[in-house]
């Protein structure tokens, strides 16, 4: 075993940023102290290769901890994907835990002196509370000291920018010239920042308020400013026809700056909570429904419309359900179903036979128990690597923008 298996490792698993993994390559002292740990063949202790990636960045001269935190930046686009992907089984290992489906079982380094509670403390009742403010929370719990780590390597290469523009990156591309590994030509280099800075300044040209007041007129124009100013407030909309003997309950996420967040960019999934009830308030499903590329408010006044219309079932198709109430019954299931014949296929396992069949002699070598948890968990799947997603987004987009500018090569 040697020190690029384990950081290469420790990168596939999400456990070190992309910062922590170029100090530890490019410098000696990272180097060293993993290859002394190996030659040891002592046990790793938690955080390790964190700790040993914040002590060779100090023991550095600023610039060369600037140039270090720059070439970082190569790794960015990989290490974000490995952090999502850690995510995600870490939420799913919760909530299926919580729910009874699978045996408490974990490997996170960031759950070091949390490992007994993280299963005992029990976050999820039932699958009505699957929601993404729960994701949130549990992320927060666990994971919330990587993320400062993410956030902290942010700052550290605000600075390094500050560096290398002192001198129109002269002294960087020096030191990047005597390491062979991670030379590359400068007019790449400056010719990918100025094309890449030019698309930011024309995106910048089209300001988040400004498309909000643009909706907003829609709005009033369609006559749902109730909906509109209920949403925004931060109180849930309902929306329901009168022929229909459903409704559609929407909550809105309860965070500081979420319209701006969910208009600047849009979300492919329901950036608030989606729920169908009956008119009697039996509780029916949460629901999840794709618009590509929309952001929040555009997103309400097309469900508005849909509804008003009458053509919720055009929204029930193309939804996909989960976390069926408890008190979903087959009457409640027949009522859905006599009302739109269609959504039969919702209420059915998603694998068939066949399918299930193949699926089982491609892997063999798992216990049943895990086939069960990975069936258990096809309905959550997509919503909950959209809500991951979206969680992390904030925290890799800056260090991914700075990558697209700078592209520097190892």
């Amino acid at each position: 075993m040697d020190v690029q298996y384990v950081v290469g490792s420790a990168v596939e698993l999400g456990e070190i940023t992309a910062l922590e993994c170029s100090a530890i390559y490019l410098t000696d002292y990272g180097q060293k102290a993993v290859q002394h740990l190996l030659n040891s063949r002592m046990e790793m202790p938690n955080d390790f290769l964190q700790n040993t990636a914040q002590n060779a960045l100090q023991l550095c001269r600023p610039e060369r901890r600037h140039w270090i935190a720059l070439n970082s930046l190569p790794f960015v686009k990989d290490t974000s994907r490995f952090i999502k992907e850690r995510a995600e089984h870490l939420i799913q290992k919760k909530i299926q835990s919580d729910l009874g489906q699978c045996k408490p079982f974990s490997l996170w380094n960031e759950l070091a002196e949390d490992r007994n509670t993280f299963f005992e403390l029990k976050m999820v009742e039932n699958e009505e509370a699957v929601t993404e403010t729960t994701v949130r929370a549990i992320l927060g719990r666990h994971m919330g000291g990587f993320f400062n780590r993410l956030a902290e390597d942010n700052e550290k290469l605000e600075k390094a920018l500050v560096w290398y523009q002192a001198d129109g990156g002269e002294q960087f591309r020096a030191m990047q010239k005597s390491h062979s590994s991670t030379s590359r030509s400068v007019e790449a280099f400056d010719e990918q920042r100025l094309r890449v800075e030019k698309r930011i300044a024309g995106q910048n040209k089209r300001p988040v308020r400004g498309a909000i007041k643009k909706i907003c007129k829609l709005f009033s124009q369609f006559k749902q400013e109730d909906n509109l100013r209920l949403f925004v407030s931060g109180q849930e909309v309902e929306l329901s026809h009168p022929d229909s003997k459903f409704k559609f309950i929407l909550r809105p996420l309860g965070e500081p700056g979420w319209l701006e967040a969910r208009s600047a960019k849009g979300r492919e999934h329901t950036p608030y909570d989606l729920s169908l009830l009956t008119k009697d308030d039996i509780f029916v499903s949460k629901l999840c429904v794709y618009f590509t590329d929309t952001p929040v408010l555009d997103q309400l006044l097309a469900m508005s419309l849909f509804v008003q219309s009458g053509d919720e079932l055009s929204i029930l198709e193309k939804a996909n359900f989960y976390s069926f109430g408890s008190k979903f019954s087959d009457t409640c299931k027949q009522t859905l179903v006599e009302a739109y014949p269609s959504l039969i296929n919702k209420f059915t396992n998603p694998i068939s036979a066949e399918g299930a069949a193949t699926k089982k002699s491609r892997h063999v070598f798992l216990e049943k128990t895990f086939l069960a948890e990975e069936e258990h968990w096809v309905p959550f799947k997509g919503r909950i690597k959209a809500w991951v997603n979206t969680c992390i987004e904030p925290l890799v987009s800056p260090l991914l923008l700075k990558a697209d500018i700078l592209q520097i090569a190892r």
